[in-house]
């Protein structure tokens, strides 16, 4: 019975290792190989009780997957080149077609207005003005107390206050409350 088992396992390891050098993944090769060598008790969980190993007997000597399959390099490599070439050769056409390129942009277009920028206190001189002309005055004075004294817009500002001030002054003299002067906020 161990002779018929020993020539089983010797005809199934020769068909994996056949299997392999044809192309066959070579990791579920060598999983179903050490366990034929531990059915054999050569692996090094083997069976204590099975004694002496035998050497295994190698159709073939072991290779590396690329040196049994060089062609796959030479096609992978080949694959490579023609996709380098492609991308060097056909590249500007098919930009080209994707999106429009411009050729050269003139000088004057380089040299363009730069954009306004727009500073805090420019916007709060600009609502404080609004509610001063709408008739808020007080809160068109908390508006500019909130622009720094080192600011460039500080003197338009304070020009502002002023004239806010003397119709606040001219209110209070006549004795009509101004408008929003009796607003708490």
């Amino acid at each position: 019975m161990d002779a018929d088992r020993a020539t089983i396992v010797d005809v199934a390891r020769d068909l994996l290792t056949r299997a392999v050098d044809q192309g066959a993944p070579s990791d579920e090769a060598l999983v179903l190989l050490e366990r034929l060598d531990r059915l054999d008790g050569v692996g090094f969980d083997a069976p204590l009780h099975h004694g002496v190993s035998r050497a295994r007997p190698s159709a073939l000597p072991a290779l590396s997957p690329a040196a049994r399959h060089p062609w796959r390099w030479v096609i992978a490599g080949l694959m490579v080149v023609a996709v380098a070439a492609a991308v060097v050769l056909g590249g500007a056409p098919v930009l080209s077609w994707m999106i429009d390129v411009p050729n050269v942009a003139p000088q004057a277009a380089l040299t363009a207005e730069p954009l306004p920028i727009v500073r805090t206190a420019d916007t709060l001189l600009d609502r404080a003005r609004g509610l001063y002309a709408g008739g808020h005055l007080h809160d068109a004075m908390r508006l500019l107390d909130r622009i720094d004294i080192a600011d460039p817009a500080r003197g338009d500002a304070d020009r502002l206050r002023a004239g806010i001030q003397r119709d606040l002054l001219a209110a209070a003299s006549v004795g009509t409350p101004a408008s929003g002067a009796g607003v708490a906020r």
